[in-house]
This record gives C-alpha cells, sequence and structure tokens, in this order.
C-alpha cells in the first residue's frame, strides 16, 4: 500500500512540474521586452559593430563583412535544437558561400566543448564564410538581448536586419 501511494504522489508531483516547466515556457514565448518587436523596428535595427575572435584565433569585426549576407547564429553545444539546426546553417553556408558569411557565437563555457561539437559535425576550420566563436565577451545577451537559444540573426548586405528566428 505504501509503494503505490509513493508511486502515486512521484506520478502527481512529476506532472505537476511538466505543467509548471510547460507554463513556464509559454510565458517566455509570449513575452518580449519593450521595443524588441522585429515587425515595429525592422528598418531601423542596424548590424552593430562588435568583435569576435574564433577558434582558431583570428580576430574580425563585423564591419568586415559588409558587402555580405550576414547570418548570426547563437548557440551552445548543449542546446538540443541548436545541435539540430547547425547542419543545415552549414549546408546553407556553404552553398552561398561567396555572398553569404555565418557568425556562429556559442554560449557554451569553454572552447572545448565547442571543438568536440565541431569534430562531430566534421567542421572543417578553412572555410572563408563560416566563423565560430566563443561569445567570451556576452555579446549575446549585452549587444543582442539574446534570452533563448538558438537564436538566428540575419542582415542583409547594407547592414539592415531582415529576418529573426529564435
Amino acid at each position: 500500500m505504501i509503494k503505490r501511494r509513493t508511486l502515486l504522489l512521484n506520478i502527481v508531483i512529476f506532472s505537476a512540474l511538466i505543467f509548471v516547466s510547460y507554463g513556464v515556457t509559454l510565458w517566455l514565448d509570449h513575452t518580449t521586452p519593450a521595443g524588441s518587436s522585429l515587425e515595429e523596428n525592422a528598418a531601423q535595427i542596424e548590424l552593430p559593430q562588435f568583435s569576435f575572435t574564433t577558434l582558431n584565433g583570428k580576430t574580425y569585426d563585423s564591419m568586415d563583412f559588409k558587402g555580405k549576407i550576414i547570418v548570426i547564429n547563437f548557440w551552445a553545444s548543449w542546446c538540443a535544437p541548436c545541435v539540430k539546426e547547425f547542419p543545415d546553417l552549414l549546408k546553407i553556408a556553404a552553398r552561398y558561400k561567396d555572398d553569404l558569411v555565418l557568425i556562429a557565437l556559442s554560449s557554451d563555457i569553454d572552447e572545448a566543448s565547442i571543438k568536440n561539437f565541431a569534430a562531430r559535425m566534421k567542421l572543417q576550420w578553412d572555410q572563408k564564410n563560416i566563423f565560430i566563436a566563443l561569445d567570451q565577451k556576452d555579446l549575446t545577451g549585452q549587444l543582442f538581448g539574446v534570452r533563448k537559444l538558438p537564436e538566428t540573426l540575419i542582415f542583409d548586405p547594407q547592414g539592415k536586419l531582415k529576418a529573426k528566428w529564435v
């Protein structure tokens, strides 16, 4: 009798946790900070100037890529949706290598996690339009206001924000 009661209590607690988690997720999906609506501000949002250092030690500035379509992807190796979408981003970058730049800023804690992920993806470091970096300067949070991963921003060749996917 006690085992059955304990099992029932565990099921109730587990169900409540799922319900609360689902509710919080829905709430976060429908709340945006004031002034952050892409539809309201898309024409005014421009590519900010920032620098980043790739895993192979080269430092770049966002302005180095003006004149190209710039895709900035905020991700992490522990993020399941990030892992799922990353191969598609790589394929798109490879297909449009002359016109598009992919900047993948990882929120991982260390470079080793990113390098292990890159090895699993069989990513080649010599591609001229794919840049993978650890987000050491917290560009994700401070400059771009990213709250959830993955998030992808697409800027046109003039540096205007054209799309945002969360």
